[in-house]
C-alpha cells in the first residue's frame, strides 16, 4: 500500500520526495487506503471518489414479486455501456427469457446495440446521451426498421445506409428556419 501512494502521490526533485501536483494524477489514482479500489470522477461539475454499483432487477408489471437478478462493482469510472457490455451475458444467464432491458441513456453505445440485436433484446433508454440540444426532434418508428423523424418545421422518413439511418430534410424549409443556427440535423 505505501509503495503505490509513494509511486502515484510522489516524485522526486533534485534528491527530494516532492508530492506530485494535481494535474499529474488521474481518477484510478489510490483515493483513500481503506478503499484501494475506489477511483475518482468528476460527472457534470459534481465529484465523486468510490466506486459504482450495476444492479439489474426484473420489473414485469405483472409479477406480484420483482428480483435482483445481477449486482456488480466497477471502478466508478467505467463507462456504465462498458459495464453493461460486460454484463449481458450473466445477466442472461439468469434471465434466459429476458426480452425488453430498460437502462438510462448512460448504457447506450453501439457496441450494446449490436449484442442486444444478437440477443435478441429489445433496449429502451429512458434518456439518449449526449447534451441535450437546443432544438428539439423526435424518432419514431414507424414499422420495421423504417422511422419518420421529425423538427417543428417538417417530418421526413429515414433512409436506411449500410450501418445506421439517416433522414434528409428539404434544405429549401430549413434556410427560412429561425432555429436553423441551433438545430441538431447535420447537412
Amino acid at each position: 500500500m505505501f509503495e503505490r501512494v509513494y509511486t502515484e502521490h510522489f516524485t522526486i526533485v533534485d534528491n527530494k520526495i516532492a508530492v506530485k501536483p494535481g494535474k499529474e494524477l488521474n481518477g484510478s489514482t489510490l483515493q483513500s487506503p481503506d478503499d484501494i479500489d475506489a477511483t475518482y470522477r468528476k460527472k457534470r461539475e459534481n465529484h465523486y471518489k468510490g466506486q459504482s454499483v450495476n444492479v439489474t432487477e426484473t420489473a414485469n408489471p405483472d409479477n406480484e414479486l420483482n428480483l435482483i437478478t445481477d449486482v456488480a462493482v466497477y471502478s466508478n469510472n467505467t463507462d456504465d455501456s462498458k459495464i453493461l457490455n460486460e454484463r449481458l451475458e450473466p445477466i442472461i444467464e439468469k434471465t434466459p427469457d429476458l426480452k425488453e432491458l430498460h437502462t438510462d441513456g448512460a448504457y447506450g453505445s453501439e457496441d450494446n446495440d449490436k449484442k442486444m440485436e444478437e440477443l435478441e433484446i429489445t433496449h429502451v433508454q429512458t434518456a439518449v446521451r449526449g447534451r441535450k440540444a437546443e432544438v428539439s426532434m423526435e424518432i419514431e418508428e414507424e414499422y420495421d426498421g423504417q422511422y419518420t423523424v421529425k423538427c417543428q418545421h417538417q417530418s421526413v422518413s429515414s433512409q436506411k445506409t449500410k450501418t445506421r439511418h439517416k433522414a434528409c430534410f428539404d434544405l429549401e424549409i430549413c434556410k427560412q428556419c429561425p432555429l436553423s443556427s441551433n438545430c441538431p440535423a447535420k447537412q
